[in-house]
């Protein structure tokens, strides 16, 4: 199951926004405000419409939300409102095996539910279709969902399920899809949890060999060759390659971060199709905000390929802020966003094989990325100061040359200040500003 194309009106801050999805991965990149987290939580309401009608649990049903209709300012005198504005529309399309369903979904009002307008083909027909044939005991592939959103990364509550090893429903692999508990709390009771009912039965538990199977599979190149239970210190060890075993709690919160992330896709995807002999072949839909969050750049470089290899038949759709990412992708999978347009065919010569600097210029909108703040700075006051000697060259006002020559000062004493950090060679800095006070000299006594 993939979504193809979705187009909002009226929803989060967007009047008008259209965009169109990657098969496999999708990088949403913009400024703050642009939007990325709105694409995702319209993706979120477009997958809600299909997967309400498999989960049990009310409240992981996901509608479209008072709270997320666009707001309008009007000014009445003095006194500025924000009004609500109606209708709001989340159209978008999916492909369910080699099947296209478009949909319409509608909220006209602030009460009521959303109404759901199907085009080509009744898409409540395709998820009753799976949810017979689930009930019957048919070994169909169920697809994942999940939104990880910022909030995992501070998230410790505890986890309120029962026993994930207990029998239960397979559709139990969509409790708190919106909103899973992908933290450190969470994943160490479960992996403890599993590892002693796998010491108990005395026999491998599969759900448990395909988390650790992923885990590796995406930390690889980290150096992480093994994640296993010690009962002896009752806790989760990690082994790496150059022979060290490191406590799990005492990792950096970016591996531990993104253990819980892949450990929780992993554990969905053996909920869902148990009888697969490989669960991480599930198929599916997964959205992370902010992917890069906690990872060293080295890590950010390879983390799309990392989950692209581990989870093969998953799309992925995840925003960030990394130069380093968007660096890694390949043609096609990046959207930039900005307060007006989606730019929908980002031409591959822009990011693939360019500098960090080049992607953070040109595709990230970062002015001068090659330059600090205060080099740049140092830059344009160097070249204020000359202007201001070219004009106190070419005037005889004594008011104004008064005022030009405050000036002048003001501006060398800042260069002063900038050009001793960025000078190596004491030397050769006492030359330069001695340079600047002969040109000022010859400057004023030319006009005296």
């Amino acid at each position: 199951m993939k979504i193809e194309w979705m187009k909002l009106e009226n929803f989060h801050g967007f009047r008008e926004k259209e965009i169109t999805f990657h098969p496999q991965f999708t990088v949403l990149v913009g400024d703050n405000a642009s939007g990325k987290t709105a694409v995702l939580e319209g993706v979120s309401v477009a997958i809600g419409e299909y997967a309400n009608q498999l989960i049990q649990n009310y409240n992981d049903k996901r509608e479209i939300e008072l709270e997320e209709v666009r707001l309008q300012k009007y000014q009445h005198d003095e006194i500025p409102t924000l009004e609500p504005q109606f209708p709001v529309y989340v159209k978008y399309g999916f492909k369910i095996h080699d099947r296209h369903i478009d949909s319409l979904l509608i909220k006209e009002k602030a009460y009521g539910h959303a109404k759901t307008f199907i085009d080509k083909m009744d898409l409540y027909l395709a998820a009753n279709e799976l949810l017979a044939k689930v009930s019957t005991g048919e070994q169909i592939e169920i697809p994942i969902f999940s939104f990880f959103k910022t909030s995992r990364l501070w998230s410790q509550e505890e986890s309120t399920s029962k026993d994930h090893h207990s029998p239960g429903s397979r559709f139990e692999g969509y409790r708190n899809y919106l909103n899973p508990n992908a933290n450190e709390s969470y994943f160490t009771k479960w992996f403890i949890q599993m590892s002693i009912a796998e010491i108990r039965r005395r026999e491998p538990l599969k759900v448990l060999e395909s988390v650790r199977r992923a885990i590796v599979s995406c930390m690889c190149k980290l150096g992480v060759q093994k994640i296993d239970y010690d009962p002896l210190r009752n806790e989760i060890q990690v082994f790496l390659e150059n022979g060290e075993q490191i406590p799990f709690r005492l990792l950096s919160d970016g591996y531990r971060n993104t253990m819980g992330l892949v450990a929780d896709i992993a554990h969905r995807m053996a909920v869902l199709n148990p009888f697969l002999e490989d669960h991480l072949q599930t198929p599916g839909i997964v959205l992370i905000d902010e992917l890069d969050l906690h990872l060293h750049p080295k890590w950010q470089r390879h983390i799309v390929e990392d989950l692209k290899t581990t989870f093969p038949n998953v799309q992925f759709i995840v925003t960030t802020h990394s130069p380093f990412v968007v660096q890694s992708l390949e043609e096609g999978e990046l959207r930039v966003l900005d307060e007006d347009i989606v730019v929908k065919d980002v031409p591959p010569s822009t990011y693939v094989n360019k500098s960090v600097e080049d992607v953070s210029e040109h595709v990230m909108g970062v002015d001068l990325p090659q330059r600090s703040e205060k080099l740049q700075e140092l830059y344009e006051s160097t070249k204020h100061y000359y202007l201001l000697l070219d004009r106190l060259n070419d005037t005889q006002e004594p008011e104004l040359r008064e005022q030009l020559n405050a000036e002048i000062s003001k501006t060398k004493h800042r260069i002063d200040e900038l050009d001793s950090l960025f000078s190596d060679n004491v030397a050769f800095h006492a030359i330069l500003e001695l340079e600047r006070l002969r040109l000022l000299r010859g400057a004023n006594n030319e006009t005296d």
